[in-house]
């Protein structure tokens, strides 16, 4: 394992870090390079790493696995490296051939589209080369023991020689044909429209044949009735000759059969009708080039689609697993630190520093938006002590997986899990990878609530929204009816479990439209919601729902049903996405500004701010720093 290990390092183009506390002889611990500067303050490149790792690890796992670990131990397998010189060299090629043709050359505007985006030259370079070099390794695989295939020969021989190795001198001249539609047309019309302008333009063909079959000169009537630019400029010639790439079989079909001199009858193609003059045929037998050909594709080495199979074939073959350390740096207190494994390919170990610094390397400069801005509000947060405990966190995480869950997967939790077994992934794992991201989100929320400001007119708009313009306060009570599956089975596609989703909707939703019958024949809504609701907290308060009925805590089609019934009535079956609710209005009374606007301004004040405001308060922070990347960040 050791010499994969030193392998792997060489692959990282001889990258000296370490994403953890590296020893120095001595025992002293080693200083990390500076990866970013943030408002003055250096970001050590362990730092950073172990952020990636953190939050971006479990994703990217499965890429760094097959796509490139195990890429290099088939290669090394094989007795196959690449020079860091040739990987340079097709990573300079790459860049420049980019600044050629959307920079016209100035690579000045190029760098200057890398500031705007928050890149450097370095840490472009270093990716294209993380990139790159799995290509090149499998491209050097490809070509042992190679066997140039049968098709790439017949391929390049009629790519250059034509069709069957046949290439014509042709005069040529065209009738356009244009199919006439409007917005109102039915098809019948436009296929009536279409035989008729179709015939017309044949017609037209056919009368200029006539002329050149008469003895006209071909050339001048081309230039005279051509509806193609090109021979009509040309007297009938193209400028760069006929090739037979880009027309159709039929058309080619009918030029076979031409002899030399003969006049072709009218054949359509690219949008009207041809008349062709075979001028000259030259033959061109594949026996008599194969073996030049062959030679050629030899040296040239194998292409896209040959390296492809080689890393396809690697892929499919690999398989990666996470181990607790990619989330819990001290769950193994014996081997922490750089060399501590966070996950396996086939069951080989590897090292957090190996996969940390290719993380750095692939997606550093990419995800290091979202670190500067968790970085900024950590800051602000720590300034004006604002925290979130460990509960808060937990919490927040429960409703965004449940609203996961309710959303793609009609409520439920099972379906949910079989579809991530379907990316390898565990509820565990999912839940480890919304931590962070909704630790900083709540610490933005927090931070967002302590400088709202709630004005009168704020309050008299929410005013409006929870009672209307007539003020009037609604309380009801609901059923709520998860959908819910029989079994899962781990085998099923997408398809099937969608399908299992839809026919379990359709049992709830008629299960909830017995129950609405019931309850509108006389049976008590609390009784039954006390029975059948599976809504934990109101179930056993007969689905009462406390406080007021508050529209915008539903989506819009709950209050406008709600809206329409009175009181002791009860709404149809609503479909809530993952489950079926029902709702009961059991009061209406009017309500005055000023005995809820105390209530209100303070619900205002205390709501939760929405995603848009947060990722906005987020970049408010962002644009406030004075961000720098380092050379730590592309360190070689």
């Amino acid at each position: 394992m050791l010499s994969r290990a030193r392998l792997l390092f060489a692959l990282l183009v001889l990258l000296a870090f370490a994403a953890g506390p590296a020893r120095a002889q001595g025992g002293r611990p080693e200083q990390s390079p500076a990866a970013l500067r943030l408002d003055g303050e250096e970001i050590p490149l362990d730092v950073y790493a172990r952020w990636l790792v953190k939050n971006f690890g479990e994703r990217a796992a499965r890429t760094f696995g097959q796509e490139f670990w195990a890429v290099e131990r088939e290669a090394h397998a094989q007795g196959v490296d690449v020079p860091e010189a040739d990987v340079d060299k097709r990573v300079d090629g790459a860049l420049q051939e980019r600044i050629e043709k959307a920079f016209l050359g100035r690579k000045s505007e190029w760098l200057a589209e890398l500031k705007r985006t928050g890149r450097s030259e370095a840490g472009v370079r270093l990716q294209r080369a993380m990139e790159d070099r799995p290509l090149a390794l499998a491209e050097r695989m490809a070509a042992i023991d190679r066997v140039v295939p049968e098709q790439k020969i017949v391929r390049d021989w009629e790519f250059q020689y034509g069709r069957k190795g046949r290439r014509y001198d042709l005069h040529m001249t065209k009738v356009l044909v244009v199919v006439p539609s409007g917005e109102r047309q039915s098809r019948d019309d436009w296929k009536a429209g279409r035989e008729k302008v179709m015939e017309e333009g044949r017609r037209k063909a056919l009368a200029i044949r006539d002329r050149i079959a008469g003895g006209e000169d071909f050339g001048q009537l081309a230039r005279e009735t051509s509806d193609d630019p090109d021979t009509r400029d040309g007297r009938g010639k193209m400028a760069r000759g006929f090739s037979h790439l880009g027309w159709p079989g039929t058309f080619l079909d009918a030029l076979e059969k031409l002899a030399v001199g003969e006049l072709s009858q009218p054949l359509y193609a690219r949008g009207g009708w041809w008349i062709v003059r075979v001028d000259a045929l030259h033959e061109t037998p594949l026996a008599s080039v194969h073996d030049e050909i062959r030679t050629r594709l030899e040296r040239k080495g194998p292409e896209p689609d040959e390296a492809g199979a080689v890393l396809e074939r690697i892929r499919a073959a690999t398989t990666v697993h996470l181990l607790p350390a990619m989330y819990d740096e001290g769950s193994d207190p014996e081997l922490q630190g750089p060399n501590q494994p966070v996950l396996e390919v086939d069951g080989e170990p590897v090292p957090r520093a190996t996969f940390a610094r290719w993380l750095v390397a692939t997606q550093g400069e990419a995800m290091m938006q979202r670190f500067v801005e968790d970085w900024a509000i950590e800051r602000k947060a720590q300034e004006v002590g604002v925290a979130v405990t460990t509960e808060e966190v937990d919490e927040r995480v429960r409703m965004v997986i449940q609203a996961q869950i309710d959303e793609g997967h009609k409520g439920a939790r099972e379906a949910w899990i079989a579809f991530l077994a379907m990316r390898d992934r565990t509820e565990e794992s999912a839940r480890r990878a919304q931590r962070e991201r909704t630790r900083t989100d709540l610490l933005a929320e927090k931070l967002l609530l302590r400088e709202r400001k709630v004005t009168r007119e704020d309050v008299q708009v929410r005013f409006r929204g929870e009672y209307g313009t007539e003020g009037e306060r609604v309380e009801a009570r609901w059923i709520v009816l998860w959908n819910s599956l029989d079994a899962v089975d781990p085998n099923w596609t997408r398809e099937q479990l969608t399908e299992a989703l839809e026919k379990a909707s359709q049992r709830t939703g008629e299960r909830a439209r017995d129950l609405v019958a019931r309850a509108r024949a006389g049976e008590d809504f609390a009784e039954l919601a006390r029975a059948h609701s599976n809504d934990a907290p109101t179930k056993a308060n007969g689905g009462r729902i406390p406080g007021r009925f508050v529209p915008d805590r539903y989506p819009d089609r709950f209050g406008v049903a709600v809206a329409k019934v009175a009181v002791g009535e009860v709404t149809d079956p609503l479909d809530y996405g993952n489950a079926w609710a029902i709702f009961q209005v059991t009061a209406r009374r009017k309500v005055e500004f000023e005995d809820v606007e105390k209530e209100l301004a303070a619900e205002l004040a205390l709501q939760r701010p929405s995603g848009q405001q947060v990722n906005g308060f987020r970049n408010f922070l962002t644009q406030k720093l004075d961000v720098e990347i380092l050379s730590g960040m592309a360190a070689r």
